[in-house]
Parts: C-alpha cells; sequence; structure tokens
C-alpha cells in the first residue's frame, strides 16, 4: 500500500534532494504534497491523464434552459473539467445525441434561444468556477427526458500525507518522477537526463493507455451521399 508520503520521499531521493536513508522535515513534506496536489490539479486539464470518462443522468424541468453544474449546483456532482459528451433520454431509456460546446460565439449565434421542443439537441457548457452553468437548446419541455453528461472524471487530490494513493497501474510512478521534476527548482537541484526521461515516458505511457480512437464522422455535404447514419448510436452521424 502506497501512501502519498511514500511518494513524497521517493520524489525527493530521486532528487538527490535527500539520501536513500533520509526524510524529508515537515515543513519540505507538506510543502511536497502541496506541488503534488497542483501537479494533479494540471494534470485533470489533460484528457488523455483522465482514466475514467463517467456518465451522469439528471432529469430536466420543463421549460428551464440553464442549471448549474457543480457541488451544491442544480447537477449537484464535483464540477467536471470537460463534458466529452451528451444526450437527452427518454423515459424508456432511449438516447438522442446532443451537441456539445463551449464556444460563446456559437450559442451567441442562435436567434431564438427560447424556442422549446420535446428534447434538446444542442449544450453550451459556459466553464465557470466554482459551478459551470450549462444551457440546453432548445429548451427542454418535456420532463420525463433527462440529460445524459459524460463527463471527465478528475485525479482526486490528497488531504494528508498519510492518504492512501489508490489510482490505476502507472500513475504511482508517474506521480514520483514527475513531482521529483517539479521540485528541482525549490532545492536548486538540477534534473538529470534520466529523470527527466523517466518524468517523461511514465506520463506517456498513462496516454497511451487511455487514448481511444474516436469515430471519424464527415458532414454529409463532403461526402455528397446524404445523411450518414451511425449504426452504434442510431442516429445520423453528426459533428
Amino acid at each position: 500500500m502506497t501512501t502519498v508520503y511514500d511518494v513524497v520521499v521517493s520524489a525527493l531521493q530521486n532528487l538527490g534532494a535527500i539520501a536513500l536513508e533520509e526524510t524529508p522535515t515537515a515543513g519540505e513534506a507538506n510543502d511536497a504534497l502541496k506541488t503534488l496536489n497542483n501537479m494533479i490539479a494540471t494534470w485533470n486539464t489533460e484528457n488523455l491523464l483522465v482514466y475514467n470518462i463517467t456518465e451522469n443522468v439528471f432529469p430536466f424541468v420543463a421549460g428551464q434552459a440553464s442549471y448549474t453544474l457543480g457541488t451544491g449546483g442544480d447537477f449537484n456532482i464535483p464540477r467536471p473539467v470537460k463534458i466529452d459528451l451528451a444526450y437527452s433520454r427518454d423515459s424508456q431509456g432511449n438516447d438522442y445525441a446532443m451537441g456539445v460546446t463551449d464556444s460563446p460565439d456559437m450559442y451567441a449565434s442562435i436567434v431564438s434561444k427560447y424556442t422549446q421542443s420535446t428534447f434538446p439537441t444542442f449544450l453550451y457548457d459556459n466553464g465557470n468556477f466554482p459551478l459551470k452553468t450549462i444551457t440546453f437548446w432548445p429548451v427542454p419541455q418535456d420532463a420525463s427526458y433527462s440529460a445524459v453528461l459524460w463527463c471527465w472524471g478528475a485525479i482526486a487530490s490528497f488531504a494528508s500525507l498519510s492518504d492512501t494513493v489508490s489510482l490505476p497501474p502507472g500513475y504511482n510512478l508517474a506521480l514520483e518522477y514527475n513531482l521529483s521534476v517539479l521540485l528541482a527548482p525549490k532545492y536548486g537541484r538540477p534534473v538529470s537526463d534520466d529523470l527527466k526521461a523517466l518524468a517523461l515516458s511514465s506520463k506517456a505511457q498513462l496516454k497511451r493507455i487511455n487514448y481511444s480512437i474516436k469515430e471519424m464522422v464527415f458532414d454529409p455535404s463532403m461526402t455528397g451521399q446524404g445523411i450518414v447514419f451511425n449504426y452504434y448510436t442510431g442516429y445520423p452521424g453528426i459533428n
């Protein structure tokens, strides 16, 4: 069982900031914990370091276009960095794809923003913090439908040095080597070519494991074949 303290000690030893038989002071260990959490927060913005995409289902309120998303919001889950996919789900469990955008220009270009429909086909994520606001168009008018949001799952930060590091295979080593690199300037230590290579390769391996091939969908006007039907999902292909 690996703890955060184990990762911190190994990171400092790899760097040569402490000897193999030494342990960091309380101040050094807690500073390294802070740096580790900052690193994890940055990793959560990189989709190829995200190891899980989670499904979240929320009922629509008839006539309500916008909802807050995040802890304590209308859709009460930890604020996701990104919504990867979105669907409208009917009472029979059928899912209908929605386009997802974080572009304010795209949402602003909609002329009739209060048009209502049985279910929306478009979602605008404004990216606010600590609560995002997501807006659906057309405005859902049938409360029997739900929004299905597939969101990036975050790597959790650590509350203390005694926390257990429970992550998929490969993450512990990547945390250790990359933490060494981030701590180097604080200790005035050079980063050796070997340490740099280990940090890069361990992180690259995570990205290889997390990478999935996306289905390529062309605009029908480019193919000259009319509507492109997606046999996996049961609806016409969309960009």
